[in-house]
Parts: structure tokens; sequence; C-alpha cells
């Protein structure tokens, strides 16, 4: 590996697009990443933005595959198109998926953090990144129960606004 550090990726912050870019590096979970003393890189995107992404990539129809891996409760939810209110109760009365659940919750702890908009200043140039799914949704302004999803994502806002 060229680098002392491993890239972590978040569902619905880049994650096809860096795993794509980094198809020739090895794939190591959290222990392993450890174990061989490397840092941690993750590109953290706004989570009220991913919140919205996440609704508009979900809410068609034809986004679930006929694949008993997208049985569970969450997507049973999501199959019935709900208004982005109805995916916001949802998510707010414990609907869980690593598409929505908060970045850094998910990949802790982390060494480096960088603001996904910001990708290309720090991204290794050697591994060309392509830009996977970028900007083909339109996506809902949030202002239904926005205080209560910014309780909900606490943690990222609070390191995302540090990042500014």
């Amino acid at each position: 590996m060229p680098h002392d550090y491993c890239i972590g990726s978040t569902e619905k912050a880049a994650a096809t697009s860096i795993s794509n870019s980094l198809t020739r590096c090895p794939h190591y979970d959290a222990e392993q990443v450890r174990a061989r003393g490397y840092s941690t890189r993750l590109y953290l995107r706004h989570p009220i933005t991913r919140f919205a992404s996440c609704w508009a990539y979900f809410t068609p129809a034809n986004n679930f595959p006929n694949d008993p891996v997208w049985s569970n409760a969450a997507y049973t939810m999501l199959r019935e198109n709900p208004s982005v209110e109805q995916f916001t109760d949802a998510v707010l009365d414990g609907a869980t998926n690593e598409h929505w659940l908060p970045q850094l919750a998910q990949h802790m702890p982390i060494d480096e953090l960088f603001q996904l908009e910001r990708i290309h200043e720090t991204w290794p140039q050697e591994f060309p990144l392509r830009h996977e799914n970028k900007g083909r949704l339109q996506k809902p302004e949030i202002s239904y129960r926005l205080a209560e999803l910014s309780d909900y994502y606490a943690e990222d806002l609070e390191a995302w606004n540090k990042l500014d």
C-alpha cells in the first residue's frame, strides 16, 4: 500500500466512488487497520445533505432489487415511497440502516477527517476518483423536524462545523 493510512467510506457519502477508485488496494476491517498500524481517514458528508440524498435515492420504487437482504423493516418502509416527512418520522422513531445512520458512529476511531466536498484536495492522485451517482437526483430541502434531526446527527454536525 503506497500510503500509511486507510480510507473509510460511508453509504451516501461517496462510498461507491471511493470503493471503485480503490479497487487495486487491499480492503481491511477496522481491526485489521489498527493491527497494521495504519491511520484512518474519513470524508464526512454534511449529515442533513446526506439524509436528503438518502431519501431521494431510496424513495423511487425501482431502486430496490428483488433480494431478500432488502426485506428488513427500514426498506419495507421505503418501498412504500414515503414523503420526506414520513421518512424523517421513521428515522427519528428508530428505523436504522447504514445509509442514514450517523457517519462517525459507524467508523470510530478516525484519525483524519475531511469534508467530502473537499475530497479532491486530499485524495491520493495515483487513484483517480470518478464521480458515481453525483447530482443525478433532486434532493429535498429538509425543514421538517430539523432540530430533532440535528440532535440525531449532533456528533457528525459538530465535527462538520469544526472542519470549516
